[in-house]
């Protein structure tokens, strides 16, 4: 079917079905397609893992430069939705170095898309614990200045399905905001 249009309907169907696939297929299913992925690699050439390697750095250096894909897809959402947003947003505060990945003037809201590096020891426990100490510092700042925080966790592929529900959810938060500010010990907002 490689190459078939398909209206936008059929392809929430498709994301939905597939999705849903995923949700009840069994422990031993997953396992499986685990352990072929771990195959997969286990067979690659030592030429083949660095380069792979390089790719994964090179792509994650960029997404710090260029804003990640979830970054740049709640970005085009929300400007869609009828959003101000600004797109890393510098010297908002004091500490110039500090970017925010999006931020909402008209209603004070920063938005940050937290990929696996800000949970999971990817680059090792000693970058995954200066990530935290940071992210931490930030909502401090950023909390203390009056400013509602939206922190959102990547966690699992960027399926359709769950960049539609996340917007969803999104759009929604932000619709409550606007309508009434969350008092000040409840701005802070994990997605």
């Amino acid at each position: 079917t490689e190459g078939t249009e398909r209206t936008a309907d059929t392809k929430i169907k498709i994301s939905e079905g597939k999705a849903e696939s995923w949700a009840n297929m069994s422990p031993e299913v997953r396992e499986s397609i685990a352990q072929q992925a771990r195959d997969q690699w286990a067979n690659m050439s030592p030429t083949d893992k660095e380069l792979f390697r390089k790719k994964a750095s090179d792509a994650v250096r960029l997404a710090a430069k260029e804003g990640s894909k979830l970054e740049k897809h709640v970005l085009q959402e929300l400007v869609k939705a009828g959003y101000r947003v600004e797109f890393h947003k510098e010297h908002l505060l004091l500490n110039e170095r500090l970017q925010l990945d999006l931020f909402l003037p008209t209603i004070d809201v920063a938005i940050e898309i937290d990929g696996p590096s800000h949970f999971l020891p990817i680059w090792g426990n000693k970058t995954l614990q200066r990530n935290k100490r940071a992210d931490s510092q930030k909502n401090g700042l950023l909390l203390t200045r009056g400013i509602i925080v939206i922190r959102i966790k990547q966690e699992g592929t960027l399926s359709q399905k769950y960049k539609r529900d996340l917007i969803t959810k999104l759009v929604g938060l932000l619709k409550e905001i606007e309508v009434k500010k969350p008092p000040l010990g409840q701005r802070y907002i994990a997605l």
